[in-house]
C-alpha cells in the first residue's frame, strides 16, 4: 500500500448537523441548510488512509462557520461566524430568536474554538507537511455576492497571493489538477475568485504551506437535481483528488 501523503485536510463546511443549542431557534429547512454548506464535501474529500490527517466538521455552517473569525458577528456580520442570513438571503432565526451574546459566546467555545485548536494541533506534527482547506462552490456566485452573474472556474486554488503559501508551490498543485482532471489550465484559477478564507489566513502563517482548495459543484452534483449528490461522480471526484494530491506531492517533493 502506498505510504500516507504527508497533507493535513480540512473540511469545514460539509456537515449537517443542527447545534442542540439552535435547534428551537432556527427557521431553516434541510434544503435551506444544503444550500448554504458546501454539499457533500465530507464525500467529495473523504481520503481515508491516504492522507496523514483529516479534520472533518459535522456542524452546519450555517450556525456556525469555522472559516469566519470568531469576532465576525451580527449585526455587523450577516455572513460572519453566527450567521443571521444564509448565503441565498434566508434568515436564519425566527424573528426574536436570534442567540445572545452569551450563547454566542458558548456556541464559539463549543465548536469553533477546538476546531481551530485540533488544527493548530495537527499542523505541528512532524508528520505535516502541509494543509490543504478544502471546499465546494456553485456554478455562479450566490445572491449575496456582488458577482453573481460571472461564471466560476472548475477549481479554484488559494493562497493569500503567496502568503499562506509560496506561488510556485500553488502553480505545482494547479498543474496536477490540470492531470488528473483532464482539464485546462484556464479551467484552474489560482486566487480568483477566492485568496483563502480565515483558516487559510489564520493557520498559514506559519512554517508549513497552507492552501484553499474550490471545486465547482457542476463536477459532482446530479445536473437535473441539484440538491442531489450524484454517487458515481462523487467517487470519481474523490479518486481524482487523491490523484491530484498523490501527483503534487511526487512533483514538490522532487519524486516524480
Amino acid at each position: 500500500m502506498a505510504d500516507k501523503l504527508p497533507l493535513l485536510i480540512s473540511v469545514p463546511h460539509g456537515g449537517t448537523t443542527i447545534p442542540e443549542e439552535l435547534s428551537d431557534r432556527h427557521s431553516l429547512s434541510p434544503g435551506d441548510i444544503l444550500d448554504d454548506i458546501d454539499p457533500f464535501t465530507l464525500s467529495v474529500y473523504d481520503f481515508g488512509s491516504a492522507v496523514e490527517e483529516q479534520l472533518a466538521a459535522d456542524i452546519a455552517r450555517p450556525f456556525i462557520d469555522l472559516n469566519r473569525s470568531a469576532d465576525q458577528l451580527p449585526p455587523a456580520f450577516p455572513d460572519g461566524v453566527i450567521k443571521s442570513e444564509t448565503c441565498q438571503k434566508v434568515p436564519v432565526y425566527r424573528p426574536g430568536s436570534e442567540p445572545d451574546p452569551v450563547l454566542i459566546r458558548n456556541l464559539l467555545a463549543r465548536y469553533h474554538e477546538p476546531y481551530h485548536a485540533e488544527l493548530s494541533r495537527l499542523l505541528r506534527q512532524d508528520s505535516i507537511l502541509m494543509m490543504i482547506d478544502c471546499h465546494s462552490m456553485s456554478e455562479y456566485p450566490p445572491p449575496i455576492a456582488a458577482d453573481r452573474s460571472v461564471r466560476r472556474p472548475l477549481v479554484n486554488l488559494g493562497d493569500l497571493d503567496g502568503h499562506s503559501c509560496p506561488a510556485e508551490i500553488t502553480v505545482l498543485l494547479a498543474e496536477a489538477f490540470v492531470k488528473c482532471f483532464e482539464i485546462t489550465r484556464t479551467d484552474v484559477l489560482i486566487n480568483l475568485p477566492f485568496k483563502g478564507g480565515y483558516i487559510t489566513r489564520n493557520h498559514g502563517n506559519g512554517a508549513k504551506p497552507v492552501i484553499q482548495v474550490e471545486l465547482n459543484r457542476v463536477l459532482y452534483l446530479d445536473p437535473a437535481h441539484p440538491r442531489r449528490m450524484d454517487s458515481a461522480r462523487v467517487s470519481d471526484v474523490c479518486a481524482r483528488m487523491k490523484s491530484t494530491l498523490r501527483l503534487f506531492h511526487q512533483i514538490w517533493r522532487g519524486e516524480g
